[in-house]
Formats: C-alpha cells, sequence, structure tokens
C-alpha cells in the first residue's frame, strides 16, 4: 500500500487500515455525556457553585461567623440554610447526571453487527473500534460515523432519517462512495486489504473529505464532481451516528469515527450564557441592599463607638479603661464584623435558588401549553432556556428610550415554505402552471398574456413544447439535488432539503419532464416519455455567498453543457444573450411576493473543458489556497451564458402573520425583515404581512456606497417631520457599508424614525451584525428564524426563537425557544411573556421585603441593646426564616400568581406596553422597602407596648428577651403571609394556602421547639416566650 501524491494535501490526516486493526488509533466508542464522576463532583460542583458572587458573600458570611468572639448568631446560623440551598443544588445536578449515565448506559449497550473474521458477530456499540466493517439493517440507527460501501439497493444508496441528528423527519439519500468494486459478501470482505486515508475529526456536519488506497488505486471518498475534492458534502457517503437506516433492507460501512470523535458528539456545546435583563435589574437591586447592609453596620458601629466613649467612660463601677490605638483599630474592626453578622440576611439567602425553581416552572407552562401546541405537526412549544422566560415580556429599562425589535426572516418564518410552482417565463412568454385563480394570494394582473399549460389538456401541450420549452424544463430537472426513490410500490417520491428545488422538479414532471433517478455520475431523466441519460462531470452546490448552482453534464447526444440557476443578481451579469422581456417579468413576479429563479445554459465546446478542467483539477491539488482558486476555476466556467427561463415559485404567508405583526405594531414592538431575498419580493411580503402599507413613506437605498449612503442618510434626516408612518429598505451592500465607520449613527437615527425595516439580499452574518447593532443601541432584540442561515442571528440576540421548519432544525436548536407558527409568537410574549415578568419581579421584590421587614428589627433594637450586637431573635429561627417559613410563598406567587387575565393580554397588545413602562419602577421599589422599614418599625415598637405589663405564668415570670424577640417574629411571619397575599393581583388559593401553611409552620416548629429545648439550657425562656406569644391579644 502506498500513499497518493494527492493525499498529502490532506492535512491534517489520519490513516485507518482494513485487514490490519492493529495499526489504526484507538478512540473507544464508548460515549459519556456525564458532568461529574466519583472523584470529581465536589471540586467541579463547588467551582461552579462559587463562580455566583451571592455564593462567595454567603461564603464569607459562614467563614467569619467560625470566629466565636466577633459571631452574634452562632457558628451554624447561616452555614446551615447555605448548605441546605447547596445541598439542592447538588441533588439536582447529581439527578441529572444520574439520567446522563443511564443514557449512555442504554447506547454504549446496544448490539450491532460486525464483520471478524470471514463472517458477522454481534458486539456491543462500545466495542466498535476504528476500522471496523458494521452491517447496519432497517430501523437500527448507525453506531459511528460510517464510510459507506454497499447496501442491498441494486444501486447501492440507502435512505436515512437525521431527526436524532437535526431534528428533520423526512428521509436523506445516502451514495456509496465512488468505486466500482463490490464490497458486500463476507468472501469479497475477508479479502479486502485498503487503506483509507481521511481527514482529522471536524465538527462540520456536512463536510468530510479523503481518499481510500485499493490495491494501490485511490478513490475519492467523496463525489468525484464536487466543486471540492478537500471539502465536499458529506451526505454522499457518510452515514452519521445517531442517524436511523429507513426502506433499505441493510447497508454495510466502514468505522471512521467513533465515539466522542463523531460529528454528532462534536457539536454537544454549549449554547452561548445568556443573562437575561431580569436578572441584571435584581442583581442592581441587590447592590442597593448590599450598600444599605454597610450603611446599617457603619451606624451601629458607630452607636457602639459613641455608646462606649460617653456612657462607659463615666461608669466608673464597670472599670473602664481606654484603649491603645491599636487596640481601638482592632475594637473597631470586631464590631463592624459583629453587626455585618447580624445584619447579612438583609441579602436572601435562597432568592436564587427560589428563582430558580420558578423559572423551570415557568418554562413548564410554555411546554405544556396547548394554546401554542400545533395539531398538524403534532409538536408543543420547547422553552429551551428556563432564565430567559421573563426576558419576552419586557424591553431593557432606559430612562430615554424603551423599545423592543423582532428581527424575523422571511421563507419559514413568516411564510409557509410549503414551494408551489406557480409561473414560469420562457422566451418571453409567461406561463401558468395552475388555472384555478382563485388559489393564488398573488394575481398577476389580467391584461398579461398567460398561457395555462396545466390544464386537462396539458398532454396535448407538452407534446408541442419547443426547444426553449424543453431546455427549460430539461435545466429544472437536471440542476438540482434531489433524490428521486422509488418505493416498494413502484411509485416515485421525491427528497430534497430545499423546498423550491422540490416544488420545481414536482412541477417539471407535471409537463412529462421527470426525474427517474440520480447518483454521483448519471442523472436519469424522462423527457416528455423518452427516457434519457446525463453523466456528471462536475457539481457546484448552491451557498449563500454564491447565490446560484452549476451542474456540468455530457447530454445523451455526446455534447457537454453547464446548465445554471440562481437569483437574478448573479445571473443577469453573466448573460449575453438579448432577454428584454426579462426585467419586466421580473418585476411582474416580485412585485406580487413571488420567488423568482433565472435558468441558464451554455454549451460547451470538448477542447474547452478539457482544458479547463485541467486547471480545475490542479486547483483541487493545491495545498495553498485551494477555495479561493476554484471559485476562481468555477467563476471561468460560469459566463457567457444563454438565458433560458425564469421560475416563479409562490410561498403562501402562515395563518396568522397578519394579526400577529399588527398586535405587535399595536403594542409599540418594531417588527423588522431581514432575508436574503431580492427587494421587490421582499416589499410585496412586507406589505401582504402587514409590516408597511400603501399608505407609509418608503426609503429606499439599493447599492449604494459608503459616501453615498451617508449622504442619503443625512438628506434623508433633515426632511423627517415625525409625524408620518415611514418603512426603509436597504440590501446588502448598503447596509455593509453604513456599519462601517461613519455609518453607524446616521443608520440609527434614520431606523429609529421608521416604523419597520426591510433588509434584503443578506447573508446570514448580515442579519447578525444587524440584530447586534440594534441590540448595543440599549434594546432588546428577538430573532426569529427557521434555517441554518438564521443562527448567527439568534445567537445574537436577547431571545431567539426557532421556527421548526422545513429547513432543518438548527434554528430551532440555537434558540431558546422553539415553535412550529409565528403566529405562536403573540401568545408566548404577551401572555407568557406578561405574566413571567410581572411574577418575577414580584418575587424578588416579595423576597426583598420579607427579609428587611425581619431583620431590619434588629438594627431598631440594637439602640435598646447599647449597640453591643446581641440579637433578639434566636438563632435558629433566624436560619429557618428564609429556607422554611417563607420559602412557599415567594414560588407560589412566582407560578400561580395572574397579574393581568389571560383574555386582556391577548385582546389588548397596549397593555404589554404598560407593563414594558413600568415593570422596573426604581420608584415601585423604593416604596416597597419604605413600606418594609415602616412595617419593620410599627411592629418592634408595638411589641414594645404590648408587652410590658404581660406575664408568662401565674407566678409572674416574663419571656424575657425571647418573649420580646419571638413576639416580633410571630407579627413578622403573619405581617409577610398577608403582604404576599395583598400584593397578587388574583385571589389564588393556592398562593393563599401557601401563606397559611407558612404561619402554621412557624407555630408548629415553634411549640416543638420550645418543649424539647427545655432539657437544654435556654429551654425555659423558650417555654415562657412560646406562653407569652400564644396570649398576645
Amino acid at each position: 500500500m502506498r500513499l497518493k501524491a494527492n493525499e498529502s494535501n490532506l492535512s491534517p490526516t489520519r490513516a485507518i487500515y482494513i485487514g490490519k486493526r492493529k495499526h489504526n488509533l484507538t478512540v473507544s466508542n464508548a460515549i459519556s455525556t456525564c458532568k461529574y464522576n466519583i472523584w470529581t463532583f465536589i471540586p467541579k460542583f463547588l467551582k461552579e457553585q462559587f463562580r455566583q458572587y451571592n455564593n462567595l458573600y454567603f461564603l464569607l458570611i459562614v467563614l467569619l461567623q467560625q470566629i466565636p468572639e466577633v459571631s452574634p448568631t452562632g457558628r451554624y446560623n447561616t452555614a446551615v440554610p447555605f448548605a441546605l440551598v447547596l445541598l439542592a443544588s447538588a441533588v439536582k445536578e447529581i439527578y441529572e447526571d444520574i439520567k446522563r449515565k443511564k443514557s449512555d448506559v442504554r447506547a454504549n449497550d446496544t448490539i450491532t453487527t460486525v464483520f471478524r473474521r470471514s463472517g458477522w458477530r454481534q458486539i456491543k456499540w462500545k466495542d466498535v473500534s476504528i476500522g471496523d466493517i458494521l452491517k447496519i439493517y432497517e430501523g437500527e440507527i448507525f453506531p459511528a460515523d460510517l464510510l459507506m460501501i454497499s447496501s442491498s439497493n441494486s444501486d447501492n444508496t440507502c435512505l436515512v432519517e437525521t431527526s436524532n441528528l437535526d431534528g428533520e423527519t423526512n428521509l436523506k439519500v445516502r451514495d456509496k462512495f465512488n468505486c466500482q468494486k463490490e464490497m458486500c459478501t463476507p468472501e469479497q470482505l475477508s479479502q479486502l486489504d485498503c487503506k483509507i486515508v481521511c481527514e482529522q475529526p471536524i465538527k462540520t456536519i456536512d463536510k468530510f473529505s479523503g481518499f481510500m488506497d485499493i490495491n494501490a488505486k485511490p478513490y475519492p471518498l467523496v463525489d468525484n464532481h464536487s466543486i471540492s475534492k478537500a471539502f465536499v458534502s458529506v451526505s454522499e457517503n457518510l452515514l452519521l451516528r445517531g442517524t436511523r437506516l429507513k426502506e433499505t433492507e441493510f447497508v454495510i460501512g466502514i468505522a471512521v469515527y467513533t465515539g466522542h470523535e463523531t460529528k454528532l458528539f462534536l457539536n454537544f456545546k454549549k449554547c452561548p450564557l445568556k443573562q437575561s435583563t431580569i436578572s441584571s435589574v435584581m442583581n442592581g437591586r441587590l447592590i442597593y441592599l448590599f450598600i444599605a447592609l454597610i450603611f446599617l453596620t457603619l451606624c451601629s458601629t458607630l452607636g457602639s463607638l459613641c455608646f462606649e466613649h460617653f456612657a462607659l467612660a463615666n461608669a466608673y463601677y464597670l472599670d473602664y479603661t481606654r484603649n491603645s490605638l491599636r487596640s481601638f483599630v482592632t475594637n473597631v474592626g470586631s464590631r463592624f464584623i459583629t453587626f455585618l453578622l447580624l445584619y447579612n440576611n438583609f441579602i436572601p439567602i435562597s432568592l436564587q435558588f427560589t428563582m430558580d425553581i420558578v423559572r423551570f416552572g415557568q418554562a413548564q407552562y410554555i411546554n405544556m401549553d396547548k394554546a401554542i401546541y400545533d395539531k398538524s405537526e403534532n409538536d408543543m412549544p420547547i422553552a429551551r432556556t428556563s432564565n430567559l422566560t421573563e426576558e419576552l415580556g419586557q424591553a431593557i429599562y432606559c430612562e430615554l428610550i424603551q423599545v423592543e425589535y423582532v428581527m424575523c426572516d422571511k421563507t419559514g418564518t413568516l411564510t409557509q415554505n410549503k414551494m408551489e410552482f406557480k409561473y414560469c417565463s420562457i422566451a418571453g412568454k409567461s406561463y401558468s402552471v395552475n388555472s384555478d385563480t382563485s388559489a393564488k394570494i398573488f394575481d398577476i394582473p389580467d391584461d398579461k398574456e398567460v398561457v395555462y399549460i396545466f390544464t386537462k389538456y396539458f398532454g396535448k401541450l407538452c407534446a408541442q413544447l419547443d426547444n426553449y420549452e424543453k431546455e427549460f424544463f430539461r435545466n429544472v430537472t437536471i440542476c438540482n439535488k434531489v433524490r428521486p426513490h422509488t418505493n416498494k410500490l413502484g411509485e416515485i417520491t421525491y427528497n430534497s432539503l430545499r423546498p423550491d428545488e422540490d416544488a420545481l422538479v414536482r412541477g417539471a414532471a407535471s409537463v412529462n419532464f421527470k426525474l427517474l433517478n440520480r447518483n454521483s455520475e448519471i442523472v436519469s431523466v424522462s423527457e416528455l416519455g423518452e427516457e434519457k441519460q446525463y453523466h456528471i462531470l462536475n457539481t457546484f452546490d448552491f451557498t449563500s455567498e454564491r447565490k446560484r448552482m452549476s451542474i456540468i453534464v455530457r447530454c445523451p447526444d455526446g455534447s457537454i453543457r453547464v446548465y445554471v440557476k440562481g437569483a437574478d443578481s448573479v445571473i443577469l451579469p453573466r448573460i449575453i444573450n438579448d432577454c428584454t422581456f426579462k426585467a419586466q417579468l421580473l418585476q411582474d413576479y416580485d412585485g406580487y411576493g413571488l420567488r423568482t429563479l433565472f435558468f441558464a445554459s451554455r454549451k460547451l465546446d470538448e477542447q474547452l473543458y478539457n482544458s479547463w478542467n485541467l486547471m480545475y483539477q490542479k486547483a483541487s491539488d493545491s495545498c495553498t489556497n485551494r477555495e479561493q482558486m476554484l471559485c476562481e476555476c468555477v467563476e471561468l466556467i460560469e459566463t457567457k451564458l444563454n438565458l433560458v427561463g425564469i421560475s416563479a415559485v409562490e410561498d403562501k404567508l402562515q395563518v396568522g402573520v397578519k394579526e400577529t405583526v399588527r398586535c405587535f405594531i399595536d403594542a409599540g414592538i418594531r417588527v423588522w425583515m431581514l432575508t436574503g431575498d431580492n427587494p421587490k419580493t421582499a416589499i410585496a411580503v412586507g406589505y401582504a404581512a402587514n409590516l408597511c402599507s400603501k399608505n407609509d413613506q418608503k426609503l429606499i437605498l439599493l447599492n449604494r456606497s459608503c459616501d453615498e449612503s451617508v449622504g442619503e442618510f443625512r438628506r434623508i434626516a433633515k426632511l423627517i417631520d415625525g409625524k408620518s408612518n415611514r418603512f426603509m429598505v436597504i440590501d446588502g451592500i448598503s447596509l455593509r457599508n453604513m456599519l462601517g465607520e461613519g455609518g453607524r449613527e446616521p443608520f440609527l437615527f434614520l431606523v429609529r424614525n421608521c416604523r419597520t425595516v426591510i433588509c434584503c439580499r443578506l447573508s446570514p452574518m448580515d442579519k447578525a451584525k444587524v440584530v447586534e447593532l440594534i441590540r448595543k443601541d440599549n434594546s432588546v432584540v428577538m430573532a426569529v428564524g427557521d434555517g441554518a442561515n438564521d443562527v448567527a442571528m439568534i445567537r445574537a440576540a436577547n431571545v431567539g426563537a426557532g421556527i421548526i421548519g422545513k429547513e432543518g432544525s438548527e434554528a430551532a436548536a440555537a434558540s431558546d425557544y422553539a415553535i412550529r407558527q409565528f403566529r405562536f409568537l403573540q401568545r408566548l410574549i404577551f401572555l407568557h411573556g406578561v405574566w413571567n415578568l410581572k411574577r418575577s419581579m414580584k418575587v424578588i421584590l416579595y423576597s426583598f421585603y420579607k427579609n428587611i421587614c425581619l431583620y431590619l428589627i434588629q438594627f431598631w433594637y440594637a439602640s435598646s441593646s447599647a449597640y453591643s450586637g446581641q440579637t433578639l431573635f434566636d438563632r435558629w429561627t433566624i436560619a429557618l426564616f428564609n429556607s422554611i417559613f417563607t420559602f412557599f410563598p415567594p414560588i407560589a406567587i412566582g407560578l400561580f400568581e395572574k397579574p393581568i387575565s389571560a383574555k386582556g393580554c391577548m385582546d389588548k397588545p397596549e397593555v404589554y406596553n404598560t407593563v414594558r413602562a413600568t415593570a422596573y419602577s426604581k420608584r415601585y421599589f423604593g416604596w416597597l422597602m419604605l413600606d418594609a422599614v415602616l412595617d419593620s418599625l410599627l411592629i418592634y415598637h408595638f411589641s414594645h407596648l404590648i408587652l410590658p405589663d404581660l406575664a408568662a405564668c401565674k407566678c409572674g415570670r416574663t419571656g424575657g428577651l425571647l418573649m420580646l424577640g419571638n413576639t416580633c417574629y410571630s407579627l413578622v411571619m403573619v405581617t409577610v403571609c398577608l403582604k404576599a397575599i395583598f400584593m397578587c393581583t388574583t385571589r389564588s388559593y393556592l398562593i393563599f394556602t401557601s401563606s397559611i401553611v407558612s404561619v402554621l409552620l412557624w407555630v408548629l416548629l415553634f411549640y416543638l421547639y420550645s418543649q424539647r429545648t427545655t432539657k437544654f439550657r435556654h429551654g425555659t425562656p423558650l417555654v415562657l416566650a412560646q406562653r407569652c406569644v400564644a396570649r398576645l391579644p
């Protein structure tokens, strides 16, 4: 065996030996998705927990409390509840990790069939090694990334379902790699002695390259006709782990990547961390509380020093002597720490844990909402990021501007992505594929000449097709990536990743141009009943950058032709024939919202093609600048084209899009459309979707340089009166120029004065840059998309919503919320968003209120205790206040409060704007905190008033300090539980029950604790205090 020169170009590469397994790399196919193991759990868990600042704060408090000389609350007052919070988080992590472990064991112990020593044997997935030859039967899942070498089908193809990988349920065709050698029977496999040289594992799902050396002859492991040998579509030859074999008896493949090197696991990555605005607000409010804590600590420390200086200095009987400066500093420090520990619970220790529970419950409400259930697709919504549920209902708080943007894709997001071939134009004549005009939402005007080719007489018409018409439908049938599949009943079904290609191929089949078969070498077509075969020489796939697809074929008559299809912006500059009709037709089609494609072809001279192909092969073998050289080669062949025709495909709006967009606009939400389509089509869909109206002022910037765009923006800015509605249309070229230095501010000024913006001809990165620009302008942005080209903008937005559509599930997987229809956003935002925002803010404010109400009493008591640092409450009642006694009311508020009726949220969009404007009111926060201060002051002095003459027993003994403390504590419990009920707009029995249960828990535990502690040193005071509290009027 030897490596060919071409193999050295694959850097870095790996060699896989078939028949010599000992020479292969040892990469276990056993997988582990567990986050921890028995040795790493404690350090990893603690590292993750103490990344949070509030946990570091409480850890500091716990450590300071271990100093008996300065701790007034004991050593475990904070340690116990803090440990309970950490324990709850640890149990959650362990539970989730156990589930992952069980899933790993099930996967690793699954049985598969492997070829060993002239026969087939069954082994577990975890025992599969690189270089193993596996046989997968129908219905089984592929255990590793396999290079397909044969199948039970005569054409060596198979069908796979990739729903486990990308969520798509439609079947996809996979093909044997380009090698004529048969590798199917045990005899043939036992004699197989070869070597695979392929690239190292990479994340990219649809890329794979390499060579197989069989008897000193290299075979590329991919489509030999692709644009690049090194980087080509994996859909041809590679069977990915996680996909399932369908409608094929069996396939045989060689394991090239196993375990965590498979593309499935290489793409397991953490979602980008997004912090909701409400978390930022909560952190800001916590800073206020921390400042208040430090202020109270300083005041108490100062009070202690003043008392020592003025009162103790005159108390000669205490033998008080002044300390040295060094002792004075030490004394001040110790007293500061004492009061810091006394008031440390100003910061709610259970707030973060409570918010986690509330967010999880709110996410489940979204997941279980049947009103967002799509019956046709049997899909429920998915809230993937529970810590962003409240982000839906607000825009970021800002003193100058409060806005929110919804930026959405067009195809598959606003439209159904169910393409229907409606019109085509060939040689200046327009054809319609459907004579039923009532089914159209976009109608060509009556004065246009239209020939219906899909009527009951279509057979007669098709037989009379001229050469132009035949060439057009031949181009439609050949230039695509559609794979036909004949089922057991002999029926042909088409499998395509692009709905527009599927619609065009089906439309061509209706005029008797049928795609019969396609593999890496041949396309079989039935043209008007006559079967013909076209040999594929080269294929240049469609990409977002190229905006076109080309295929070079050898026709049955021996001639060579290149067929090209693509957007008008890239095809028209390459046309040489005079087609004066194209501009007017394009305007007609685009003006009615139809998606257009231009089809062109060129006949190549044999000598011209051979010389070009040598150049192309040289570029393919290049070690440097391969991609650039290949693109330059392709540009040379995609020139001097003859326009064959134009297709117009209709993509209808989704149900409810108009109404949803109108509600967004009424609520003050600005809806932008970011699309790769041409301006005319984008504007037409904008009108149809209510993004804009005919009465709006239209601002259009197309193909402008930076200076031209800035100058135009400044000119328009002077004309803006702030009264009329307007919308702007801008293309990718102008936008990219505006996003440079000097153009951003004029652009932002203009879009702030536009009701909507339609951005067309955008690449995926252009979409992301627009989202980032608006997000950095102090605005919360929701990005909505359905395809892989929308992933970048979804990740760049504050909130990403993925539409589970026909272009895969990449957008849904990258999103925070996955839904099936655009109209579901109305309920998601207006109902769940508003409710979750109001609920979450009430949980935060209530948590602050109850802590201030209780622990501020310690500050009032400090003046009565000569600022000695004496605590008023029993240390364990302090510890259990947040973790037990008042644990349930905030959770009940966060889950069961209905601040506004569901009908009111849905029917009145202005409610959303009102809630958004008042949700983070600092004034309301200030009034509530003042209420807590006054309540605590009232409770403390009221307890003083009712206790002096109240004895705990017949002998006249009083309960002492604990009697006062527990009286205050009991009144605080009643007060904060009543506050939980009165804070809520609705009178939910669950919230009422949680408050009652909290009070009863305090009474019960107070009684049991008092009785049990009679055996201990402080038992009698607690019993007396309990009796005294029980006798309060």
